[in-house]
């Protein structure tokens, strides 16, 4: 089987991937000249680490 994915970026990428590793014959389409030039690959260097809920767990600081 044949399959086209339109947009290069981390998850044209990785539907991409995940179909060939399927058996389908994967043709990837992007605008730019390289993967990863849109969103994808204009991060701000920070890394999400999840959800920190410390903060509800720590008793109330009196108050002054």
């Amino acid at each position: 089987m044949r399959a086209a994915v339109i947009g290069a970026g981390i998850v044209g990428v990785a539907v991409a991937r995940e179909l060939a590793v399927q058996g389908f014959e994967v043709v990837l389409f992007e605008k730019e000249g390289s993967a990863l030039c849109g969103a994808s690959g204009s991060n701000s260097s920070l890394l999400h680490c999840g959800f920190d809920c410390s903060e509800l767990l720590l008793p109330e600081a009196p108050q002054r």
